[in-house]
């Protein structure tokens, strides 16, 4: 007899599935307690992403570096190649690639040291980035769309280098909603510090929606980190971004900037981005208004249907109310005419009642009188009598005495 061995049933995995099991299966102690960090602060973009900057802890004595979260009220204290001592929380996470990453979330600033011999530069450049960070945020794309909604194109300053090709890359980049932007663009020299100072006092005064510092990779890039230039864009009253060299370089500029872009091109995208949401949620708001349009009238026109119903209701219950009612009028009407015609008959009948009555008692007048003028007659034939009667009686009297 041969044995056969069990069949093992295989699991078929997606990528997603795989990764969400490994990130369940690792388990790291370390993760769930507070603790503590130390080492060299290193700086990012000076980017405000949800409630934290992104920014890096580096090892004193090694390359290693730890991605580090830092929250807007501690950001004022830190500053670029300070030694730290942090306490916060370690996160682990995993991309869409299968890479693992850890970073720590900071939470409490237990120490600092400034770096020894310090660059006056850079001191000043520390001291820019405190007033940056006590500067109000600016959304650039907030403030685009707030000239859409007022029916206007937002008006973009761009300063360029002379002779660059950023404009076609730029607007390449933005598509068709390059035509929704007022364009406004001016060639300066990066190179040199008065010009581009003034270029910046000029266009400022202008109040374009937005300034943009647009320039390509290459050779002096230097500028950009010049303290003296940033004092001067801190300074502008008009929201402004940056579009400067490609995204490994790590420029002072970039950092203190409104919004900073690592290429032209990705300025133009973000534009084409922003028009394309804003446009989308237009059409979104129309048809939100149109729909509520819609239930409007149709709760109008259902009311005016119930209305309508109601009315018909009343108009029927009155209808037949006043059929009621003239039923009633006629039949009264009827008894009032019955009685008038009994009223009447009676009035004849009382009449020839009251002549006959007129006729009998004068009939009964004249026999009283009749019978009174008898009486009288009577009477007085006796009264005559009578005296004929004492007459013949004296004179018998009279003629018996002699």
């Amino acid at each position: 007899m041969s044995l056969t061995q069990p069949q093992t049933l295989e699991v078929c995995w997606n990528p997603a599935e795989l990764l969400l099991a490994y990130q369940q299966a690792l388990q790291v102690k370390i993760e769930t307690e507070p603790l503590q960090l130390s080492g060299i602060f290193e700086a990012g973009n000076g980017q405000l992403y949800g409630a934290y900057y992104y920014d890096r802890i580096r090892d004193e004595k090694a390359q290693a570096r730890v991605n580090l979260l830092v929250p807007r009220q501690l950001k004022t204290n830190l500053h670029d190649g300070m030694q730290v001592q942090l306490r916060g929380m370690l996160q682990r996470k995993i991309n869409a690639n299968g890479y693992f990453t850890l970073q720590f979330i900071a939470r409490d600033l237990l120490q600092q040291n400034a770096p020894e011999n310090q660059d006056p530069d850079e001191i000043r450049r520390q001291e820019l980035w405190e007033k940056r960070l006590q500067q109000p945020p600016v959304m650039i794309e907030e403030v685009l769309r707030t000239a859409w909604t007022q029916g206007e194109n937002p008006t973009i300053c761009c300063l360029m280098p002379s002779g660059s090709i950023v404009e076609q890359e730029m607007k390449e980049a933005a598509g068709a909603a390059a035509d929704h932007f007022q364009w406004d663009l001016r060639r300066t020299a990066f190179h040199q510090k008065n010009v581009l100072f003034q270029s910046l006092r000029e266009a400022d005064a202008n109040a374009p929606n937005l300034i943009a510092l647009v320039r390509g990779g290459g050779e002096g890039l230097e500028i950009f980190n010049d303290p003296e230039l940033a004092e001067h864009a801190l300074n502008l009253k008009s929201p402004w971004v940056t579009a400067l060299g490609h995204a490994t370089d790590r420029l002072f500029l970039k950092k203190i900037a409104h919004q900073a872009f690592n290429t032209p091109t990705a300025f133009g995208q973000f534009l084409a981005q922003c028009f394309e949401r804003y446009h989308e949620q237009r059409e979104h708001s129309k048809a939100k208004i149109r729909q509520e349009v819609m239930q409007h009238f149709q709760g109008q026109l259902q009311s005016m249907e119930k209305q309508q119903l109601l009315l018909h209701q009343q108009n029927k219950e009155q209808k037949e109310l006043s059929e009621k009612w003239q039923l009633e009028a006629r039949r009264q009407g009827e008894q009032i005419t019955q009685l008038l015609r009994d009223m009447e008959q009676r009035q004849q009948h009382f009449l020839q009642e009251k002549e006959q009555l007129s006729q009998s008692i004068r009939q009964q007048q004249r026999q009283h009188e009749s019978q009174h003028q008898k009486l009288q007659n009577k009477l007085r034939t006796a009264y005559i009598f009578a005296i004929l009667a004492g007459l013949a009686l004296t004179f018998i009297l009279i003629f018996l005495a002699r």
